[in-house]
């Protein structure tokens, strides 16, 4: 089940709404087909897909729209999840991070810290660390490129120190809108967690 908004041909953004008056997608399910009617070797890149609302009342009762100034097919691209993850193992306060972008390879992932070592592992402004066992912010004093081939990200000294072997730290970075406004183009992140040896 995934949640769905569909652009008509007026450039009209139809979804629904929720409690709170959030503009939101349907809920709906995909079944894909493969090529399997008379004439279909000759379809090369051709497939076919259903679209099933499971909500009637989403669908119909609360059934919304905005209209767009753009069109989806050549405003809007996807964005790349990036698995942020330690590359080497820790020296104290500082950590060894990069972040890795599934391929169609298998077990064959791409690590993004070569094309972006001089913006998203240049600026500590793009990064956050969070004590988990207190939720509060440890800040980021800086990030910088190692030749290794991994930024070498420096959490705040003192916080560091305090906390105690086994706490758990989560590194991120802020949100697609600020990385694309620092030259991070078309990733978004998935933190991960530190654990202080």
């Amino acid at each position: 089940m995934l949640t769905v908004i569909v652009q008509d041909s007026k450039k009209n953004i139809w979804g629904t709404q929720d409690a709170d008056k959030n503009f939101i997608g349907r809920k709906a399910i995909l079944f894909f087909d493969g090529l399997d009617h008379p004439g279909d070797d000759q379809a090369a890149g051709v497939g076919y897909f259903d679209i099933i609302f499971l909500d009637a009342i989403e669908n119909y009762d609360d059934a919304f729209f905005i209209t767009a100034d753009f069109n989806f097919q050549t405003a809007l691209s996807a964005l790349l999840d990036v698995q942020l993850f330690e590359k080497a193992v820790a020296i104290a306060n500082v950590l060894k991070v990069s972040g890795l972008v599934d391929t169609a390879q298998i077990n064959a992932p791409f690590d993004i810290y070569e094309d972006n070592k001089l913006t998203l592992f240049s600026t500590g402004a793009l990064w956050a660390i969070k004590d988990l066992q207190t939720n509060a912010a440890i800040a980021v004093t800086s990030i910088a490129p190692n030749a290794a081939g991994y930024g070498d990200l420096t959490a705040n000294a003192v916080a560091y120190a305090a906390l105690s072997s086994g706490d758990k730290i989560e590194v991120y970075t802020v949100l697609p809108p600020a990385l694309d406004a620092a030259g991070v183009k078309g990733i978004e992140t998935i933190s991960f967690i530190h654990t202080k040896p």
